[in-house]
């Protein structure tokens, strides 16, 4: 009898010949997130199998980060014997002790190894007859107060109380590489952890109207170490808003109400040239259709036009209570509603909701805006 992890993953099941890189790329997240090295992973019909050789503290360490794992549909910890009858049956003796401190219990089990000599509904029946007669307790199909899960492959029947939902998606590192926009609010850090699940590695940049010194001490640094427990290997960078600030301010008093939307577009050319220096293929933003005068669809059209990269907008179509939830899930809602002066708060406060191409490309017209790029860039921080 072993103790291990039994993870089982989701839809990278559903690939084609590539399947294997999903796999190995999965293993090696994991690996790194648990600090172990890949050779001690066994990959098997679709499950991959940890030992378990860990004290009781460092197995919820061990639980706690694979929660933040994408890729993984759910896992257990679980005990592995042979695939025979005698075995699990032997096993079954041990586990009933769990089962006795419950009133009833229901077992299910799944047979991948169809050559086993007992039906999935046979097994259940049989070591559900086994627990009654040790422990007294009643079968309860519908709702248990436990269950023992079986599963039998051709080399191995695992056996366990819990699955554990992990975060499902893709492995990160396996769509590409995205520079997403962290403006400090509820929405953007949601759109960054949305993108990483769905297996892009995701960098995040943040435009600040801070000193360089104190940025450290804002909510945007704190931010950035949550997520940077949900994304695999980010980096936040630090674009400094003041060279913007002192070009705007040379425009006449008729462009003031397009302050916000030629602010926008600066923040996405400034992005698309540190991502390409980055060898980021995309950015994302937190937008969210209607939400503000910035977000109505003119502005959104406009804000996009002419620019050299795609801007991928995850919460596009989600309700805002959506947003908070997942905030919440992810651990970034409360410090996401900390007061924080971003730079949109320093522009005009009624800014245009259905802006004019024509009157964007003029006031474009009258800024400098590749020496703007260029100076934002030469004075960017990088945090790890």
């Amino acid at each position: 009898m072993k103790r291990i992890v039994l993870i089982h993953y989701g839809e990278l099941g559903l690939k084609g010949r590539n399947r294997g890189d999903f796999e190995r790329k999965l293993i090696k997240n994991i690996a790194e997130k648990l600090k172990i090295p890949s050779h001690k992973f066994i990959l098997y019909d679709k499950r991959i199998i940890l030992p378990l050789v860990c004290q009781r503290i460092e197995e919820k360490r061990w639980v706690e980060e694979l929660l933040t794992v994408s890729g993984i549909a759910w896992f257990a910890l679980a005990w592995q014997v042979d695939p025979d009858l005698v075995e699990i049956e032997k096993i079954t003796k041990k586990l009933a002790l769990k089962i006795l401190a419950k009133k009833t219990f229901a077992v299910r089990v799944k047979r991948a190894n169809k050559n086993f000599s007992l039906s999935s509904i046979e097994l259940e029946k049989k070591i559900g007859q086994q627990i009654v007669d040790q422990t007294g307790n009643h079968v309860n199909l519908k709702s248990p107060d436990i269950t023992l899960f079986i599963e039998i492959t051709d080399k191995a029947a695992y056996l366990f109380f819990e699955k554990v939902r992990g975060l499902g998606g893709l492995p990160t590192g396996t769509s590409g590489k995205i520079l997403a926009l962290l403006s400090g609010g509820i929405d953007s850090p949601v759109a960054a952890w949305l993108l990483a699940k769905r297996g892009a590695q995701t960098d995040l940049v943040h435009f600040s109207a801070f000193p360089p010194g104190k940025i450290k001490e804002t909510k945007i640094t704190r931010l950035y170490q949550i997520l940077k427990n949900q994304l695999a290997k980010t980096q936040l960078y630090i674009i400094p808003y003041v060279y913007f600030q002192l070009e705007v301010l040379k425009l006449p008093d008729k462009f003031r109400r397009y302050e916000v939307l030629l602010f926008r577009r600066f923040m996405l050319k400034t992005a698309a040239a540190l991502a390409k220096n980055t060898k980021a293929q995309a950015l994302a933003t937190g937008d969210n259709l209607g939400q503000v005068a910035s977000q109505t669809l003119e502005n959104l059209i406009v804000t996009d036009k002419e620019q050299e990269m795609s801007i991928f907008r995850p919460l596009i179509g989600f309700d805002k209570s959506e947003i908070i939830n997942l905030a919440k899930k992810i651990g970034t809602y409360e410090t996401s509603i900390e007061g924080y002066k971003d730079c949109c708060s320093l522009l005009h406060k009624q800014p245009v909701t259905a802006g004019k191409w024509e009157t964007i490309e003029e006031a474009e017209g009258q800024l400098d805006m590749a020496g703007l790029i260029k100076n934002s860039l030469k004075d960017v921080l990088v945090i790890k």
